[in-house]
């Protein structure tokens, strides 16, 4: 009897992980920076000069990164990467402006996707322990856009912002993995664009990440 009825509790508790899973309702743990000049801390590093130990690096047999570096420093990894953002737009705001005009955002993403999903690469991630984790725009260009989904985040997100559209670029964590990406404000809800591929959805970018980090685009007021 007594193994029927531990039997009956554990179908009820998998039916139960199951219909949350389904119904979106698992915890996601979600954290805001930098809300539109709301909460925005002061960087004391640039993502290249944040002491190693301050960082988590892990390694595959060809020595290359596989995990996100900051995952224990994210304060510091979101004002670094407001100080990368503010410094993109002032040292390079014209190459923004060309890129930004012209076709819909829409069309825009979709060509750049087309060019991303050819470079892609992680290892300019840590060619040297100087540089930036997320390249600027003109190493990007100079590179010929070889980069993976932060640096192509960062470029979406700019030419997001320059069209005067409301964005936040997004990283999402999980034990095994972490992407990023940007959203941008589509009446009540957050359109998520991909950096590596062509979806533009409401959360299936997402879907497979439980640790969610956002970074707010300028506003006007």
């Amino acid at each position: 009897m007594k193994q029927y009825k531990a039997l009956a509790i554990s179908v009820f508790l998998w039916i139960a992980i199951g219909f949350s899973v389904l119904s979106g309702t698992v915890d996601v743990d979600t954290h805001d920076f930098c809300i539109w000049g709301i909460n925005c801390g002061v960087a004391e590093y640039t993502l290249a000069e944040i002491p190693e130990e301050f960082r988590d690096y892990s390694y595959n047999n060809e020595g290359i990164v596989t995990d996100f570096p900051y995952k224990d420093n994210k304060d510091d990894f979101f004002y670094s990467l407001k100080k990368v953002i503010d410094r993109d737009k002032e040292e390079y705001g014209d190459i923004i402006s060309s890129i930004s005009v012209g076709d819909s955002f829409e069309e825009i993403h979709y060509s750049y996707i087309e060019i991303f999903r050819k470079e892609y690469t992680t290892v300019l991630d840590h060619l040297s322990p100087d540089r930036d984790y997320i390249q600027n725009i003109d190493e990007l260009i100079s590179n010929g856009y070889k980069g993976d989904c932060d640096d192509y985040a960062l470029l979406l997100y700019l030419i997001a912002e320059e069209r005067g559209l409301e964005v936040r670029y997004a990283i999402g964590l999980s034990d095994v993995a972490g992407h990023a990406w940007i959203e941008i404000l589509d009446g009540d809800t957050w359109m998520q664009y991909g950096s590596t591929s062509h979806r533009i959805c409401h959360d299936c970018v997402s879907e497979e990440y439980n640790e969610m980090y956002y970074f707010y685009g300028d506003k006007d007021e």
